[in-house]
């Protein structure tokens, strides 16, 4: 199969680079300006799997758990094994891997364990199985002078927090457009 650019780039950031926040924001860019790729809820899948990940590396155990459900909840839709595997991935290894986190979530999230987590966090893989698309993602790795399946670099604040860090003018600007316009067509 032919997997969008910004697919590779995705696995890329979560395997390689461990920037599950720009996962997110490769992933949503191309699932925004597609809305008809038959993979669109995959997709949507993979940009809560990144936000999950992002979450609990922080030590937000409760938002990755309410991300982790929503993304599993998602994944048990009618025809969503077969996509996910048209995306090259293991649906039923997805399926395992996300039960087996939601419960370590679950466990961290009653024990409060936020400031332990630095020991704790695990970066996840993803089960890819197309032989093709591993082998593009790891030459894309090699190829930004990234280690596939590196650990996170979890003293690296810029990684571990980086929605802290951005310029989000340009969305709080659209998004008070955007307010302004619905209110007036009220």
């Amino acid at each position: 199969m032919n997997y969008p650019k910004a697919y590779v780039d995705y696995l890329v950031y979560f395997h390689a680079a461990r920037d599950y926040f720009e996962c997110h924001e490769v992933m949503e860019e191309y699932w925004k300006e597609h809305p008809d790729d038959p993979l669109k809820e995959v997709w949507h899948v993979c940009i809560q799997l990144a936000v999950t990940a992002y979450h609990e590396r922080r030590g937000n155990f409760a938002g990755a758990l309410k991300m982790l459900k929503q993304a599993r909840s998602r994944m048990r839709a009618t025809g969503m094994p077969l996509l996910l595997n048209k995306a090259g991935l293991d649906a039923e290894r997805l399926n395992s891997m996300t039960e087996h986190w939601q419960c370590k979530l679950e466990t961290a999230s009653s024990e409060g364990l936020q400031e332990q987590n630095e020991s704790r966090f695990a970066d996840p893989v993803l089960p890819i199985v197309d032989q093709s698309l591993l082998q593009a993602s790891r030459a894309e790795a090699e190829r930004r002078g990234l280690m596939w399946l590196a650990p996170s670099r979890m003293d690296e604040a810029s990684l571990i927090h980086k929605h802290k860090l951005r310029d989000r003018s340009d969305v709080m600007k659209a998004r008070q457009e955007a307010w302004l316009r619905k209110r007036t067509s009220d």
